[in-house]
């Protein structure tokens, strides 16, 4: 499996052994191209290529692994490019894409949280979400959450860009149950919002996910800082997949999907070619931070207005 930092490892050996590795959390950094159906063909054999190399059968695979969840780069079937996506828009759960993820959950009995793709309505007019759907073991959706925050930037030094142009934002956060872990759910820009974080902690998630592509220019200056920032304020595991960079590309992806623990350490990384990385979960870990430093207990909310959890 990829390599995990030595504190993580250190806090791990801490726990009881009975309670570690219940969830296996595979990262799918994929590269994409103008072709919607090859894009969802290899994303597929690349989430069949993972199962095989660590789901059951496979050597890492032990008695204390009891699920999978497989999670998804931002815009998993189209390239990032503002003014192509209408044209890669679907419905969800009965487009192309959907079909396709929903059979693959199915057939290899896996969680998948699928990244985000454009959605529209079963005519295809707008309005058009950026959404991640989350697929169970029987491949059925089990939730959905539209992208909240537009990322529209106008600004000296900044290559212009306003998908509002494009997106409608959604106007409701998820929480979803699979095995020990609730997950809540953020899309790109939705990483910079401290109170989305907040919210999902105040309703019990011990793991977020964020689909996010940054560019080449932003992501060395602000990607990591973002991902531990999130880790730290609410004591969840953090998990981010971007694409991987196509140099071709009009837009650079900075990569760099990652695995961040509750502490602020990184557990794992990609770098900016396509990438599996597979990471053992152990969620009493949330539980330790929280004990060691009860952030939740020591909010002055008498001074400040702040969510309360």
């Amino acid at each position: 499996m990829s390599d995990s930092s030595e504190n993580y490892e250190d806090l791990q050996s801490e726990l009881p052994l009975e309670s570690i590795y219940t969830i296996r959390v595979i990262l799918l950094q994929l590269k994409v191209q103008r072709n919607k159906m090859e894009n969802v063909k290899h994303c597929c054999e690349k989430i069949r290529e993972a199962v095989d190399k660590y789901g059951p059968g496979s050597d890492t695979w032990t008695i204390r692994n009891r699920t999978i969840v497989c999670i998804l780069p931002e815009y998993l079937n189209c390239p990032n490019d503002l003014m192509s996506f209408r044209d890669y828009a679907e419905n969800v759960p009965e487009g192309y894409t959907s079909n396709h993820l929903s059979l693959v959950a199915g057939e290899l009995g896996i969680n998948i949280i699928a990244g985000a793709i454009p959605e529209c309505s079963h005519s295809g007019r707008p309005p058009i979400y950026s959404t991640c759907a989350i697929y169970s073991t029987e491949g059925e959706v089990i939730g959905k959450y539209r992208k909240l925050h537009l990322y529209d930037v106008d600004a000296p030094g900044c290559y212009p860009y306003k998908e509002s142009d494009v997106f409608t934002a959604g106007k409701h956060y998820i929480t979803t149950n699979i095995d020990n872990a609730m997950f809540g759910v953020g899309i790109g820009y939705d990483i910079r919002f401290e109170e989305l974080a907040r919210v999902y902690r105040k309703e019990g998630c011990n793991f977020l996910v964020y689909p996010a592509t940054f560019s080449a220019s932003h992501g060395p200056r602000d990607w990591l800082t973002l991902q531990r920032a999130r880790a730290m304020d609410t004591q969840c595991f953090i998990a981010t997949v971007a694409q991987a960079r196509d140099e071709r590309a009009d837009f650079l992806s900075h990569g760099h999907s990652s695995l961040i623990d509750p502490f602020g350490n990184v557990v794992a990384s990609a770098g900016i070619e396509e990438s599996i990385i597979a990471s053992d979960i152990d969620f009493n870990l949330v539980d330790k931070a929280r004990a060691q430093i009860p952030i939740s207990v020591h909010r002055r909310t008498d001074i400040y207005d702040t969510i309360i959890y």
